[in-house]
């Protein structure tokens, strides 16, 4: 192994063992994995939540051994919908994330039937969107030891979306009045979604900005339906998640990037505080990493066509996770 800066270093393969699983939720039986440290004695497990998307469960990058690597099982899963899983991705009758909920706290109980499992040891990491569902599952579940939150939102769903608008199109290199010409065309689609007025402006604003170089990096070229646009503000995007971080009881680390164009670090950092602190949880770790983007790779404006060619990740992430848990005697 090759870090971003330093020599090269050589690192030990934890011996492991794989096991294919399914298990039920609701309308979906979803398919994973579960790897194991090699040892007789029982162990702490982790569940892996994906960010946005029917995500399958290739989508984690290094982390599923590195928490193997540190004596953790670990649990990763196609979402709904996505490679062997089954399930509608977000039925129409529904309200997200609540879906994505249910699937993590099946997991979870999926963990707690196995053998070799500490049942009172199981937490949860995720990425983006998956990092914001630790917070909403360990908020309905007493059974979640600890949760690490990896550039979860922590704002209005709404609001953050037009905070990405802006802050990603200026990251690649637009203009500031392209960046606000975007962000008020998703501010009016939102205008239409919660209103249900003001589609035939909405309709003639799509015409007049579908040709816009950026316009098709964010938006459909053509206008959704006022029905639609209903359905998505009520059931998807007036979600807030701070209604219920207050409940969070477990142990709490969030690691955020200081150039993320999607959830801005410093409001995600004050809004989880101020929340879980509200909630009584004083167990809480929260940092902000220089130089780290969404993904929490190094990063120089924070683009997403920045990952392609991105050294790797921040080097504190690993450090910073495995010092965490051992605190926690995990």
């Amino acid at each position: 192994m090759r870090p971003s800066a330093g020599p090269e270093q050589l690192a030990r393969r934890t011996p492991t063992s794989e096991q294919e699983v399914s298990f039920r939720s609701g309308d979906a039986t979803l398919s994973g994995t579960l790897i194991r440290p090699e040892t007789r004695d029982p162990v702490p497990a982790i569940v892996l939540l994906q960010g946005s998307g029917p995500l399958t469960r290739s989508s984690f990058g290094p982390y599923p051994r590195f928490f193997v690597s540190l004596g953790l099982a670990v649990l990763v899963y196609a979402k709904r919908s996505a490679g062997a899983s089954t399930g509608e991705y977000l039925p129409k009758d529904s309200f997200y994330p609540q879906p994505f909920v249910n699937d993590a706290l099946a997991a979870v109980s999926f963990l707690k039937s196995q053998p070799g499992i500490k049942h009172e040891q199981i937490g949860l990491w995720g990425s983006s969107e998956g990092g914001m569902l630790t917070t909403q599952v360990a908020a309905q579940s007493k059974d979640i030891a600890f949760i690490i939150n990896s550039s979860g939102f922590m704002m209005p769903l709404w609001k953050e979306m037009l905070y990405n608008r802006r802050a990603g199109l200026r990251a690649e290199g637009y203009s500031q009045a392209d960046a606000e010409e975007g962000a008020n065309y998703q501010q009016q689609l939102f205008g239409v979604g919660k209103t249900g007025q003001g589609w035939s402006s909405l309709h003639q604003n799509t015409l007049r900005l579908r040709n816009r170089k950026w316009f098709g990096r964010f938006f459909e070229t053509e206008t959704p339906g006022v029905e639609t646009l209903r359905w998505r503000w009520e059931h998807v995007y007036s979600f807030n998640p701070l209604r219920n971080v207050s409940k969070v009881r477990c142990p709490v680390l969030g690691l955020f990037g200081a150039l993320d164009t999607s959830t801005p670090a410093p409001v995600a950092v004050t809004n989880m505080h101020q929340s879980l602190k509200a909630g009584g949880n004083s167990d809480v770790t929260l940092r902000v990493l220089p130089s780290a983007n969404h993904s929490l790779t190094i990063a120089r404006t924070g683009a997403e066509e920045e990952n392609q060619r991105a050294p790797g990740l921040s080097s504190a992430v690993f450090a910073t996770i495995r010092d965490w848990l051992r605190q926690h005697k995990m």
